[in-house]
């Protein structure tokens, strides 16, 4: 990064941290979908970086190091509608896009009423002039926020200018939506309403704080509704670092992410908007296509730290980006884009720390940026963690079922300042009951302590049983998005929750805690400007070894935030595929088969203990993948009825230990199949929690006339058999798919889809 750059990104810094201390944590739903859009974006503009300086590409200990070339680092999608009108029409469902020459009505912006007092972080409303038809409703009354965005339904004074906020919240017009501050304007916001449309245009409105610095950043834009439902949006003199623009119903419908300066073709059913990012940030997709050109695909989560001085978001300490989820019961959906980060199989998040020289050196010590919080080094980390799983479910308002969750706070993915958390990672605080009749009734006594019993079942590490009664409160002062913090005093309304009440709001947890993934790989990579010297006594060591601390000290707080119920392993290795991992299942009584893999031939024999303590299955003692090998099969037989941690333990320790929790089923008839696939149809045979049974004979037949093969199969290692099914031409024929002498379990395949006979599958998926 330049020096201005760096001065630049130092001072916004500083006027958001005046602003609103602490930084935030950047997660929100739907980063994961805005970031492989940036990083498409930044991949066709070619907005990455070139440097004459040496690459530097190694591992230093258990730290990745890596350059910020080849788009690491880079100005992802910068601003490009200025004196451009985007046009929304109404189509159908939704709305068609196009553009078209700038359009800026000086006359209208100059006739328009400014809106008297509007000040940073502000809202009004205003009767519109006609009924107004936006994604199926109509309304007659529109917010005008400050912060560059029109809602419906209410006023919204964020300042974020997230996607993840604006898809989650009210329906939603964002000419320009990002942090404004209107009144450090030298002409203002105007509202011109007439009878057939109604224009708001931002006149000469900074970014907050940028005139403070002798650099202010001007931005104009209007937008007009017309009575037809037709949305114009014209940029004129507009050039912000980051933004968001776009139109949305809001309530979590996931909007598509395009580039409007090529006039996307289609009809948007459920909104459409674009991500601008202007400012040098990190290309987490890219930093892990990276990594991945010199290491296995062998962690579930990938750290990133920079010594640049890039930040991880305006105002923002750090977020995580999920990119694998397929469990139900804790609120996200299910998506895998682990192939475009370059990982196959096995990667789960992504967490940007962002840069190294915001945090103390002791990973004990209070980040200066989250101070009010009491925040530290290790407990960010512990946060974005748990993000994997936290915080996306509530249980409702129990007097208003369709009120925003009362459980959660900033963003909807951190838990409310009102939510007794037991002082979570995740947010909230620990809240203290003095009783009714005492006011102030409440006070919060601890902050980002653990993962609470509630956290911990929703990641999966803790049965539902164990999760004591919670409590809420309800109609306090405090908002709920407020970051946690000691010492607040403030009354309200008790609300008590049982754990049944989130399980009824969001489905069983699946896997449950029995089976689900205890053991969790992690690989910190430091990013460096190329040429970096990393030899010893160099201002590079000392920042690797900074790191190193944060990473061998994060292994012993996870452990103990989770009462020792999940393990963090830090280590570089290479990868071992363990085709029973992360969980599966066997029989008592029979067996199963299994294998283990290489992610490139060995050099000489790599010898794998095959360990089962608790004696529920039985496996050899010990396998060998020979030398040039990369995979050896073995057979895991049930011998009683429980749940197995099952380890292979590699006699190379450059190698990662495997580990898997092995279900072993009473009988076939705890099973169910789940079919998919058109043609070979791809059937599984799984339990409840979802986890694989190979070994398992699955016979198929087909209706008189039609073809099937083959007639009978069994399940492979990951629980699955195909059939490729012929129907004869415009037949009505059906196949008959079964567990061999299980006919309950049976399904029917038609050309209409899948029918269970009976009885109901507890689980299935039918693509």
């Amino acid at each position: 990064m330049s020096k201005r750059g760096w001065a630049l990104g130092l001072i916004l810094l500083c006027a958001l941290a005046a602003k609103q201390p602490p930084l935030e944590c950047g997660t929100y739903f739907g980063r994961a979908q805005a970031e492989l859009f940036l990083h498409r974006r930044a991949a066709r503009s070619g907005g990455t970086r070139r440097s004459a300086a040496a690459p530097v590409h190694r591992d230093v200990g258990n730290i990745a190091v890596i350059d910020d070339s080849d788009g690491v680092i880079g100005r992802r999608n910068r601003f490009d509608l200025d004196r451009r009108t985007l046009i929304f029409m109404p189509s159908g469902p939704g709305y068609t896009v196009s553009l078209d020459a700038d359009t800026f009505d000086t006359d209208a912006a100059s006739a328009g009423a400014a809106i008297a007092g509007f000040s940073d972080d502000d809202t009004r409303s205003y009767a519109l002039p006609f009924t107004f038809p936006f994604f199926g409703a109509a309304y007659q009354q529109i917010w005008v926020n400050s912060n560059g965005y029109l809602t419906f339904g209410g006023g919204d004074t964020d300042a974020s200018g997230s996607y993840g906020h604006l898809i989650a919240g009210l329906p939603a017009i964002a000419p320009l939506f990002t942090d404004l501050d209107p009144s450090q304007s030298s002409d203002g916001v105007h509202v011109l309403s007439e009878p057939g449309r109604l224009v708001v245009t931002f006149a000469s409105v900074p970014l907050y704080n940028s005139s403070d610095f002798g650099i202010p950043q001007i931005e104009n834009f209007q937008v007009r509704l017309f009575a037809g439902g037709r949305i114009e949006i014209a940029y004129r003199a507009t050039d912000p670092p980051d933004a968001v623009v776009g139109i949305t119903p809001g309530g979590y419908q996931t909007a598509a992410l395009v580039a409007f300066s090529s006039a996307p073709i289609g009809t948007f059913p459920s909104g459409v908007a674009e991500v601008f990012a202007s400012a040098d940030a990190l290309d987490p997709v890219a930093a892990a296509q990276k990594f991945y050109q010199t290491h296995d695909d062998a962690y579930d989560y990938l750290v990133f730290y920079n010594t640049e001085n890039v930040a991880a978001g305006r105002g923002i300490v750090a977020y995580e980006s999920t990119v694998r989820s397929s469990g139900q019961g804790y609120g996200d959906l299910n998506h895998d884009n682990g192939a475009e980060y370059g990982s196959p199989r096995r990667l789960q998040a992504v967490l940007n720390l962002g840069p190294l020289s915001q945090y103390p050196a002791n990973p004990s010590a209070t980040v200066p940026a989250r101070g009010v919080t009491g925040d530290t080094p290790l407990t960010i980390l512990a946060h974005e963690t748990g993000h994997l799983y936290l915080a996306l479910v509530s249980a409702p308002n129990p007097s208003d079922p369709s009120a925003a969750p009362p459980m959660l706070g900033r963003g909807l993915v951190h838990w409310a300042f009102t939510f007794n958390s037991e002082a979570s990672f995740l947010e909230g605080n620990r809240i203290a009951d003095a009783g009714a009749g005492v006011s102030p009734r409440f006070s919060t006594t601890g902050t980002v302590e653990a993962y609470s019993r509630l956290d911990q079942y929703l990641m999966g590490f803790l049965p539902p049983e164990e999760v004591p009664p919670m409590f809420a409160v309800l109609g306090s002062p405090q908002p709920p998005t407020r970051a946690p913090q000691n010492g607040v005093s403030f009354d309200g309304n008790r609300w008590d929750i049982a754990i049944d009440d989130v399980i009824r709001a969001a489905g069983r947890r699946t896997p449950d805690s029995t089976v689900a993934q205890r053991r969790f790989r992690f690989a910190f990579v430091l990013i460096v400007p190329p040429g970096t010297d990393l030899s010893a006594g160099g201002t590079a060591a000392a920042q690797i070894a900074q790191v190193d601390r944060y990473r061998s000290e994060f292994e012993t707080l996870f452990a103990n935030a989770t009462n020792h119920r999940a393990n963090a392993d830090t280590s570089l290795k290479h990868s071992v595929t363990l085709s029973m991992f992360p969980g599966a299942g066997v029989v008592a009584g029979a067996a199963g088969t299994a294998s283990l893999a290489l992610a490139s031939p060995a050099e000489s024999p790599v010898t794998f203990a095959l360990q089962a303590p608790a004696g529920l299955v039985s496996a050899p003692r010990e396998v060998v993948v020979p030398a040039g090998g990369t995979r050896v099969s073995f057979q895991v037989s049930g011998v009683t009825p429980g749940v197995e941690e099952f380890s292979a333990i590699p006699s190379d320790s450059s190698y990662e230990t495997a580990f898997a929790r092995v279900q072993v089923a009473d009988s076939l008839a705890s099973l169910h199949l789940a079919v998919s696939g058109d043609n070979p149809i791809v059937v599984r045979v799984a339990d409840r929690n979802g986890l694989p049974y190979s070994n398992v004979p699955v016979i198929a037949t087909a209706s008189s006339g039609a073809s099937v093969q083959p007639a009978s199969a069994v399940t492979g290692d990951s629980g699955a058999a195909s059939f490729v099914w012929t129907p004869l031409p415009g037949g009505d024929d059906q196949l008959t798919i079964s567990i061999a002498g299980m006919p309950a379990s049976s399904v029917i395949v038609t050309a209409s889809g899948v029918n269970v006979l009976a009885p109901p599958i507890l689980w299935r998926t039918v693509d």
